[in-house]
């Protein structure tokens, strides 16, 4: 591999770029929530919102993708810097700092550089163009979590999840702080979808426990799988992704009842999430845990995508 590759591997490159698309994605759903649920608000369409956005303009927005970029690559690139012993007991040769291709300290420059980047960015945006000043607070926010989790809380089972999943889920509500909702019943939707995303991102960290228990035992992590077993790890995923299912269930009776394209995507989301469920409690090896992973994953993405296209469809 390509010290470019390296790079790309160590930040998860293909993973920033999503978590920047899903800002603008969030911003764009609360925007036709706000539609909704004022009279006096005109929708956009996407391409208006991206190129005639009243709050910020494309330039704007462009730059300010750089934000959940380099806050979710630097915490990648912070977890690996402080997975590192753990990544070498369970040979994870996925990873560039246990290959070597890329040294220790370089990893741990390039995570501050990235996070100084995201907190310059946000002042130079909220400076520029007025808009809300949660975004610094929320970029320094991000970076605690970041930092408190791989300082110790890691190895404390669901508290060390709480937090890594906060962290994916953040994109969502830096999306919301930039538009700003209107009212209680648009931040209430936000807040569910919020939630099915913190679930889902709860189960697959559990799942990944169940594949690096050796590595993580050494480092004297107390994950489930640890504590439990992987039989009840397994269950514990499944119980996770269940809990998503029936709180974002809920949607359906908010901002998105009667909204066919949501109904369709959501049955299809919940269905792989369930039989992920059931293929990792039935069978705990390494290779199904694997495609749990992976599975659980595409269910995310379809999400995403079946929640920007019912968007469009948005009515009382």
């Amino acid at each position: 591999m390509s010290i470019l590759g390296d790079f790309s591997a160590l930040l998860r490159t293909r993973i920033c770029v999503v978590s920047a698309l899903i800002v603008i994605i969030a911003g764009y759903l609360t925007h036709r929530l706000n539609v909704v649920a004022s009279s006096s608000l005109r929708a956009q369409t996407f391409w208006d919102y991206l190129f005639n956005n009243p709050t910020l303009p494309f330039e704007g927005i462009v730059i300010g993708m750089i934000i959940p970029f380099s806050l979710v690559a630097g915490t990648y690139v912070m977890n690996d810097y402080f997975d590192y012993q753990s990544d070498l007991e369970n040979a994870r040769v996925d990873r560039p700092l246990v290959r070597g291709e890329i040294r220790m300290w370089e990893a741990k420059w390039l995570s501050i550089i990235l996070f100084s980047c995201s907190i310059l960015i946000s002042l130079i945006i909220v400076i520029i163009y007025q808009i809300s000043p949660f975004i610094p607070l929320f970029a320094v926010l991000f970076i605690g979590i970041g930092i408190i989790y791989n300082l110790g809380v890691k190895k404390f089972g669901i508290i060390g999840h709480l937090l890594i999943s906060l962290a994916l889920v953040a994109p969502i509500l830096l999306g919301v702080i930039i538009v700003e909702p209107i009212s209680e019943w648009v931040l209430l939707n936000m807040i569910i979808l919020s939630l099915f995303f913190l679930f889902v991102a709860l189960g697959r960290e559990t799942i990944k426990d169940m594949l690096d228990v050796k590595g993580d035992y050494k480092a004297g992590k107390r994950s489930f799988a640890i504590l439990l077993g992987l039989n009840w790890a397994a269950r514990i995923s499944g119980i996770l992704f269940v809990f998503g299912i029936i709180i974002g269930s809920l949607l359906l009776f908010l901002g998105f009842r009667n909204n066919l394209i949501f109904i369709g995507g959501f049955v299809v989301v919940s269905a792989l999430l369930l039989w992920t469920a059931t293929m990792i409690i039935r069978n705990t090896d390494p290779d199904t845990a694997t495609k749990a992973r992976i599975y659980s994953r595409w269910a995310l993405w379809l999400y995403i995508f079946e929640i920007f296209i019912s968007s469009f469809f948005i009515t009382l």
